[in-house]
Order: structure tokens, then sequence, then C-alpha cells
């Protein structure tokens, strides 16, 4: 069973995603980490990958890490569109691959502090 855990599940642009990962029956195959957005909705869905790397199955913790961009987008959760970004845990297959975990995660738009 793959587990992914999230240091924090709120982010702002310009920040750093990151947590843990295990897997408590390792395989022998590599597995690939991903950290992208996605739309869901009306119209064309799009998404963008923003992060992958080939993991190392471990049945201990495994850490990882990522940063934001400042371009965002910053999630949304609309009636005709919703912005979600995720962790993901992909095993390859001949036809692409399968999600084994995934950890939905908020970016939000950075807040700037005004000096008086």
């Amino acid at each position: 069973m793959i587990d992914i855990t999230l240091d924090r599940d709120c982010i702002a642009v310009g920040e750093t995603v990151s947590g843990t990962y295990s897997n408590a029956s390792p395989q022998r195959q590599k597995l690939d980490l991903v950290i992208s957005w996605h739309t869901e909705g009306r119209g064309n869905n799009e998404q963008e990958i923003i992060y992958q790397t080939k993991i190392q199955p471990s049945s201990s913790g495994v850490p990882f890490s990522c940063s934001i961009p400042l371009s965002g987008p910053v999630s949304y959760d609309g009636e005709l569109l919703r912005i979600i970004w995720e962790v993901e845990i992909l095993q390859p297959t001949l036809l692409g691959s399968e999600s084994l975990d995934s950890e939905v995660f908020r970016v939000v738009p950075r807040t700037t502090r005004r000096r008086v």
C-alpha cells in the first residue's frame, strides 16, 4: 500500500509543497512521483505537470518537495470550473500509467504585508 503524507495541505504560490511517501509492500519496479494541477468542469480540461521524478519503492518515509510557481494557478472550486492540485504516485503500465495514491492540496495567493 502506497501512502503520501503532506506536511501542509495549503500552500501559497511561490512556497514549497513537501511531504513523504512510503510503500508498505515494496515492489521492484520504480514508480513516478508527480506534482500537477488540472481543471475539471465545462470546456476543455487542462493539466500541467510541475514536477515529476522516478522514485524507488521504500517502506520508510521518503521526503519530497517542489516549489509552486509564482504564476500558480491558485486552487478554485466553482460551479463551472475547478482547479485542483495534487501529488500522485503512478505506476507505469503498457498503456500509460496507473494511479496508486494521490493527495490533493490547495494553492492560495501569496499575501503581502504592508509596513506602516
